[in-house]
């Protein structure tokens, strides 16, 4: 399963932020494709950047992506390539790591979440309420009655409704997400071409139960592909919590997806398995495992140098910005 990050849809989107884009795919026989981006970081540093990619199917595949990608690196006058090899099945994967090693890349600290939960929707509505936690379903199936209501948008003028709870969210929990700007920018891009779906969930009913004017209390960005819907962007009013508007909006979002025929919804990004309590995706791990689904931990993010001696100053003074 190619990832949404290596779609034709996020190569428009990139290309419309002036991101420069390579695109890479296996020849005779050979299944693997890669969406690389030219990137520039620190001391005009440039790289060659596949966010989950290469996508190969077996470890020959592995082996000619890897040599492709180095090579339109070098071509470019690229420092380095980062990669995030994803296999089309865990077997694929089985000797991914060693073949990386082996052909010098080191794992480095991840860019794209490496932990996600994936949730199989092909079963129907009936199904994906079966396989959620009893008070998701309580949630959904009393949302008429709490008066939350949801519906989408494919305008990309609704992105607001989405960036103002997300900087609600972000200042309430002192942690940093997504700038509005990337956001509104990825809504122009994937709409029109039928690759997102704004969710909004509101409702005319204040937390103490008075009558208000309809107010958007949730809101959600979803990337759609032919098989996959991704739970990209999202962000709740905290003062609606009792209401559970944003269990309503994730359930709906499961549901429209088995409807349209997608066999998949992915939750994008969830702590490591081995993570501590206090790790600060915890919170909104606990809500994307309420909603079932199964845990699919990637490669990660590896690194390869193509011009060594520009790299390894790369890689100190990266060190000593960290400090």
């Amino acid at each position: 399963m190619t990832h949404f990050l290596q779609s034709a849809f996020w190569r428009a989107f990139q290309e419309s932020q002036g991101v420069s884009t390579i695109s890479l795919s296996g020849q005779a026989g050979h299944q693997w494709s890669a969406l690389a981006l030219q990137e520039t970081g620190a001391a005009h540093t440039r790289r060659l950047y596949v966010p989950y990619g290469p996508s190969f199917a077996d470890e020959a595949d592995l082996g000619e992506a890897l040599s492709e990608i180095e090579k339109a690196a070098k071509e470019a006058g690229d420092v380095f390539v980062r990669i995030e090899p994803v296999g089309v099945s865990l077997e694929a994967e089985k000797h991914a790591r060693s073949i990386l090693r082996a052909r010098g890349y080191s794992k480095v600290e991840h860019i794209q979440p490496e932990d996600t939960l994936i949730a199989d929707v092909s079963g129907g509505a009936e199904a994906i309420l079966k396989n959620m936690k009893g008070n998701n379903r309580r949630a959904y199936n009393q949302a008429e009655k709490r008066d939350i209501h949801v519906r989408t948008s494919t305008d990309p003028a609704d992105i607001h409704y989405l960036t103002e709870l997300m900087a609600r969210v972000s200042e309430r929990n002192d942690v940093q997400l997504r700038e509005a700007e990337y956001i509104t920018a990825q809504a122009k891009s994937l709409l029109p071409q039928g690759a997102g779906r704004i969710y909004l969930a509101s409702t005319t009913t204040s937390p103490e139960g008075e009558e208000i004017e309809e107010t958007v209390v949730s809101a959600a960005l979803a990337y759609l592909d032919d098989d996959t819907a991704y739970y990209a962007h999202a962000g709740s009013d905290y003062a609606w919590r009792k209401a559970n508007p944003n269990i309503v909006l994730l359930t709906q979002m499961m549901i429209d997806a088995a409807n349209e025929g997608r066999k998949y919804v992915d939750f994008y990004g969830i702590a490591p398995e081995d993570a501590p309590e206090d790790h600060p995706w915890q919170g909104f791990t606990r809500f994307k495992k309420s909603f079932g689904g199964e845990r699919r931990t990637y490669l990660g993010t590896w690194e390869k140098p193509v011009r060594r001696a520009h790299y390894m100053a790369y890689t100190l003074g990266r060190k000593l910005l960290d400090r």
